[in-house]
Parts: structure tokens; sequence; C-alpha cells
């Protein structure tokens, strides 16, 4: 393939774009960037540090000021920092770490928002259940009387922990002239209820007695825990904006500390950090000025809480700088994803003859089967088949065809139910080790060791435990004989292994159970099968649809898969898979390119039946644009060649879908399918 040569005239424009930032920036002009999927924002962000560095680096080190760079995810902020390489002036991290560092030590003033945030969340509680059925439930008995007794710490316990609430409830009800029959569920939602409401009620007497002194924040957690102290991601950015308006002061140390502020992806920054960057803007004034710069695309806001297209609304009077020229994707690929494009922003690509990929939409003629990966290997193999030089990744919608295609249906299945719905994908497959959840990391850990013990090319040091301690010759035999056994073709299942590390951790070596101990995160439960499902008990979310009592059960059933499962979805967490086809969610590829792209559209996604119907009918409803957005973020990661598999009927919008992806093109299942 010959290679890309610039157009001189598209190139001396892309420079001009930099030297326009490079401008805005010398002259303090706050602005937004906006630049269609890759046409390199990334590297605009970097060459404008460096700008900033160059002409304003010494002053800002003689005033110990620093640049901040804030980004959407942890992942970003890596590739920023990898990229820019290391300075001690720029501090590249995501939004909340940073507003947290800013603000932690203003404790009288958090302290003050806690108590306006918990008072806030009484008022919505009471609102929400005073005049309800539940509430006129409570009411048919002694309440007063009732209440008191449910309070009590004893039978607190027991109803947290009741496996029959009937049975070790009934009498107690009839005492206080209240029955269970037909009110079971009115009886859990009041009790619920009350504990909320005494816990918010005892926290704020907690404070005001001086008993809690300092309000907390979890990195790991996006739910408030307000009678524990500890706030989420959402309420710590509320709390930040509530700061900057209340105390001019504390803008001013803001500004001093960070003059200049650039954000990544702008366009899926939560609102309430536009307005905290706005307040700060007005704080211009308060001390020698500061300079924020946004970079983004505001097609590519996927995500309901970003600010997306309303920028200006919650941040005015920012300069726009816009960019066109792409570099990534040939034009066969710019066309398609410039039909999704409704912002006015139309890209080409800054090469010359940038042409010679390929595009082709199909709809599947067959009825759509139960088994998704037979139907998505045939079309993959017939359309655009991998190869060892040439691999293809394929993007679905749904989490849930995800762990089908890449080989872990069952382990997903199983363990979903433990989460929110909206918190499945971060707790349960997400690469970022952070996010998973803390009971899915300790799984993680043995897969990854047992995974090491199976690799040829590892030294003793990688399997030996941290603690550095002497050993002979025959202890290090010894230990790697023992580690042999976990990797026995006659380990079947998840708990095939882990019974045969609880009997060697049992009867095995000192080394052993020093390495073992590694992968929990205390040492009080029992090393037995029963332990760890305990142990996986106390530490799974209760945020999903499990009951208490079915907790147990579901753990069993998820260890007794196949351990085939397991090292499926460990290679999917880990980007270890050898495979030829690599599978994502469109979410999940956002910033990242692929040579040879295979798209799966279907109907429903996100709890609505008619997902892209709906869109594909009323493309100019602006209510749809996120899933306009959705498809142009999946389309703009093709570099060459992209293939799109519609597995639901389109007779109803067949000529809706021809404007943006032209003809549709049939596709037809067969019974057999060729392996890549």
């Amino acid at each position: 393939m010959q290679p890309l040569i610039e157009v001189v005239k598209r190139l001396a424009e892309e420079k001009e774009v930099q030297r326009t930032i490079n401008n805005a920036i010398d002259e303090n002009e706050h602005f937004v960037f906006d630049a269609g999927a890759g046409s390199g924002k990334t590297y605009a962000l970097i060459e404008s540090l460096k700008h900033i560095i160059k002409q304003h680096g010494k002053k800002l080190s003689i005033k110990n000021q620093n640049i901040l760079c804030i980004t959407y995810t942890n992942a970003a902020a890596d590739n920023i920092k990898s990229n820019f390489g290391n300075s001690d002036i720029v501090k590249v991290s995501t939004i909340h770490e940073r507003i947290w560092e800013l603000i932690f030590l203003h404790q009288d003033a958090l302290l003050i928002e806690h108590v306006i945030k918990i008072k806030t969340t009484l008022a919505s509680l009471n609102e929400s259940f005073n005049g309800s059925p539940n509430d006129d439930w409570l009411n048919s008995g002694d309440r007063d009387s009732f209440v008191k007794c449910l309070l009590q710490e004893d039978v607190k316990a027991l109803f947290y922990n009741s496996e029959n609430i009937p049975n070790d409830f009934n009498s107690l009800l009839e005492k206080f002239g209240y029955s269970l029959h037909r009110n079971l569920g009115k009886f859990k939602k009041s009790v619920k209820f009350l504990y909320s409401s005494d816990k918010l009620v005892q926290c704020l007497e907690d404070i005001k007695s001086g008993k809690n002194k300092k309000v907390k924040y979890n990195a790991n957690f996006n739910s408030d825990r307000l009678h524990y102290m500890t706030i989420s991601h959402d309420t710590l950015l509320e709390f930040s904006v509530a700061l900057c308006e209340k105390y001019p002061t504390l803008r001013r140390i803001i500004i001093d500390s960070y003059p200049y502020i650039l954000i990544d992806e702008y366009q899926d920054t939560n609102i309430h950090v536009v307005r905290f960057m706005s307040e700060l803007a007005k704080g211009r004034e308060d001390s020698n000025g500061i300079l924020i710069g946004y970079f983004g695309d505001q097609m590519q806001s996927i995500y309901s809480d970003g600010v997306s297209n309303r920028l200006n609304e919650y941040h005015t009077g920012l300069f726009r700088i816009e960019k066109i020229y792409n570099r990534r994707s040939r034009n066969e690929i710019i066309d398609i994803a410039n039909t999704l494009r409704n912002d006015g922003l139309m890209q080409e690509s800054i090469f010359d003859n940038n042409i010679g990929g390929s595009f082709s939409f199909h709809q599947l003629v067959n009825v759509r089967p139960d088994d998704s990966s037979k139907l998505v290997s045939q079309f993959i193999k017939c359309e655009l088949p991998p190869s060892n030089e040439d691999e293809v990744h394929c993007l679905v919608l749904k989490n849930e065809m995800l762990a089908e295609l890449s080989g872990f249906k069952d382990l997903f299945n199983n363990f979903k139910n433990f989460f929110f719905f909206n918190e499945q994908a971060q707790k349960l497959i997400s690469k970022d080790m952070n996010k998973l959840d803390s009971a899915i990391r300790i799984i993680f850990g043995l897969i990854n060791f047992r995974e090491l013990v199976l690799k040829r090319q590892k030294t003793l040091e990688d399997i030996l435990p941290k603690v550095k301690i002497p050993i002979t010759m025959f202890d290090a035999q010894n230990y790697v004989t023992e580690l042999n056994g976990l990797i026995s073709d006659e380990i079947k299942t998840f708990e095939d292994f882990l019974t045969a590390i609880f009997l060697l951790y049992k009867d095995g070596s000192s080394l052993f159970k020093d390495k073992i101990k590694e992968f929990f995160p205390s040492d009080e439960f029992e090393y037995t099968f029963n332990g760890f499902c305990q142990l996986l008990n106390n530490e799974l979310s209760r945020g999903g649809t499990i009951k208490e009592e079915d907790r147990i059960d579901r753990i069993k059933q998820a260890i007794n898969l196949n351990l085939a499962d397991y090292i499926k979805w460990y290679e999917f967490v880990s980007d270890s898979s050898s495979e030829l086809v690599k599978y994502h969610t469109y979410h999940s590829t956002k910033g990242l390119e692929y040579k040879n792209v295979v798209i799966i559209m279907e109907n429903s996604f996100s709890r609505n039946r008619e997902y892209f119907p709906e869109f594909f009918k009323s493309p100019d409803n602006t209510e749809f644009q996120e899933r306009r957005n959705l498809l142009y973020v999946a389309c703009s990661r093709a570099i060459c060649n992209m293939r799109i598999l519609y597995l639901d009927s389109i007779v109803s919008f067949k000529d809706d879908i021809k404007p943006f992806f032209g003809d549709v093109q049939e596709f037809t299942m067969t019974d057999t399918v060729e392996q890549y």
C-alpha cells in the first residue's frame, strides 16, 4: 500500500489551528476546541501543554504554580502521561481526583454542605413516604411504640439478617396492631424508610455534637453513604460548585495554584464540572487570571450526564476553534461518519488520494437465532475474514452479547444481578482494575496467578511470595511442584480450582500459604470452599436484585461454572486474548481505532425495544441525539474496512437507513460455520 501524503494546503491549515489555540492560551481567552474523531485532539492537547511550558513554564516554576489537565477516565490520564512524558509542572488526573485534592482540607465548609445535603435527602424521603400506601399501613397500628421498638439494635439486626420475615416478625407486629397478611412489601418499605431516616438524623446529631468532623470521598463508589460521612462522585462535584460560589477565597486559592486548566473530552464532562470551571473563570479579576480550555467533540457525547452540546449554556463566552481534518480513516469511512454528524463540522482527510477503504451494510434475512456467536462468526468469516496480520474488532451494543461472543456468557449472567444495572459493566468486566468490584478483583487475582503458573517464560521471582525470605533449592522445587497441581487437566471448574488451592493451603508449604494470602483482603476467613463463598458474599455489592437469602446459593452456582468461562473472562478483562476477533461494546471503544471493524446492530438497547428504529424514523428528533452520537462513535473507530450487520427486521425503516448507510445488502446464515 502506497504511503499517504499530506496535502500541503491542509497541513498548513492544521498548523494554523494549533497556532490559534496557542494564541488563545497566551491571551488568557477561554476556548473550546471541537474536532471530529481521528483528528488528533489528544495531539493538540499535548501540543498546547508543551506551548504553555515553553512560553510560561519559567513563570509558573517561580510562583510554584501548575498546569492542570483534566481527563474523563484514568485510562485517558495514563494515555496523556505516556504521550507527554514526565513533568513537574503538568498535573494530569481525573476531575474527581483533582477536585477532592483541592477542597478536602476545607472541612468546615464541607461539613456545612454535608448538613444541607442530609437535610435535603431527609426532606425528599419524607415527601416520597408521607401519604403513600406504606405510610397509611404504618398509621394503622401503634406507630410511635412500633417505631421505638424497630430502632432497637437487636431488632435492626433481626430485620437485616432475617431469612423469613413473616416468621420472625409476625408476633411482634400483632403486638402493635399490625398484620403482615398481604402487607409484607409495605412492612419492608416502611422499615427501610425508618432506618434510612434514623441514620441520617443520627448523623446530623453527631455532626452537631462534634463526633462527626470529617467528610470523606471514596473514588471506588458512586453512591452516597451520607450517614457514614462519605460522598459520591456526583455529590463531590455538587459540593465543589457550592464552595466556589460561596467562598471567593477558595476560588483565588485554586486559580493561584492552577492558572491554566485544560479539559479533555469535554462533551462527557459532568455539568457540575463545567459550572465549577465557569465559577473559576469568574475569578479572573480575583488574582492574576486563569485560562480554561475545553478539548473534545460534541458528536462523541455518549453518556447522559455529560454536558454534550450544551457547553455554552453553562460556560458562556467561549472562543470556538474547529478542526475538520481527519488523520485516521480512509475516505470511505469518513464519508459514512459524516452522514451521522449534524453539528455542521464535516470532516475530510488531510491526506491526498486517501481511498482504499470499504464499507457495506447488511440485514439478516433469517429469523434471528438464539445463539448469536455462530451468526456473528459466520458473518465475519464471509464479509471481513481476519488473519494473523489483520485482526477484526467487533462492536456490539450490550454487555450480554459481548460476554456471549467472548466466551463467558454464563459467568456474566451469574454475577451481573449482584450489581445495579448501570454498574454491571464497570463492576464485572471493566479493564480498569480499580473499577472492578472487590470480590471480582479477588477472582481476577486467582486466575491471573494460574495463568502466570502456566506461562512458560517466567522466573521463580514471578511466582514467589512478595515477602522476601531465604529459601533453599529444595524449597523452590517443592513449591513449583505444588503449583503444578493447580494446572492439572483434572481441574474442570472454578470450584475444582479453589478446592485444589485450599487443599494445598491446608497441607502445603509455608511458601504456598504466604503466596495465597496475597490474593485476599484479610486473613479473617476460613481457607475453605465455604469460607471463600462467605468471603465473596461479604465483598460483593448488595445493589442488585438477588435476595439476601439467595446470595450464597447464587455464588456457589457461579463458582461451579467451567473454568474455561473464567479464563475467557480473564483474557477479556486483561486484554490478553490471542483470538483473531476481539469483541467490544460501542461505549468501550471511544478513543480507540482499528483497521477492520464489524458493527452489530439491533433494535433493543438501554431498556428500549425501539432504540435504533426510533432514531432512523425520526433522525432530527433531539431526544435521539445520544443514539446518533453512539452510532457515530462506533462507525468512526474504523481505519480501513467496516461492515454493519443488523440482526432484527428493518422492514418498517429500511428506506430511512439509506441516507446514512446506502444500499442494504442481505445476509443469510447457513447451518455450518467455518473457523477463522
